[in-house]
């Protein structure tokens, strides 16, 4: 079985999407009781653990993870610590992805993230 990936701060869709790509156990730590409980409820899936902490105080396995996402709500921590929690979290061939929406008219950046992202065929929910 392949460890786990640690997903804070997570969404239904998100979390279904990555169990529907063939996660093998998936740990979302969600600190709102109710959150995690909606979570684990609407989501049938044995994969799926739902820890009810917040990602510092969370009991995970060091280098044990291959993938660790967070999807609009890394800006919560403080950055230097919580980046060091992620590397010792992750295997030596592990990915981090922390991801955030950004609002407002098109520029520059907008134009060039929106081309990789249909040229690559990156899909994000």
């Amino acid at each position: 079985m392949r460890p786990p990936p640690p997903a804070t701060g997570c969404s239904r869709s998100a979390t279904r999407r990555l169990l529907d790509l063939g996660a093998d156990l998936l740990i979302a730590i969600e600190p709102d009781a109710q959150l995690a409980d909606y979570l684990e409820e609407s989501i049938l899936d044995a994969a799926l653990k739902a820890l009810r902490t917040s990602f510092e105080e969370a009991d995970l396995e060091d280098g044990a993870s291959d993938l660790g996402i967070s999807v609009t709500a890394f800006y919560w921590r403080d950055e230097t610590p919580a980046l060091e929690n992620v590397a010792w979290l992750l295997k030596p061939s592990g990915w981090w992805a922390a991801i955030w929406h950004i609002f407002g008219d098109a520029d520059l950046f907008h134009d060039r993230a929106a081309y990789f992202a249909l040229d690559n065929r990156i899909f994000l929910s």
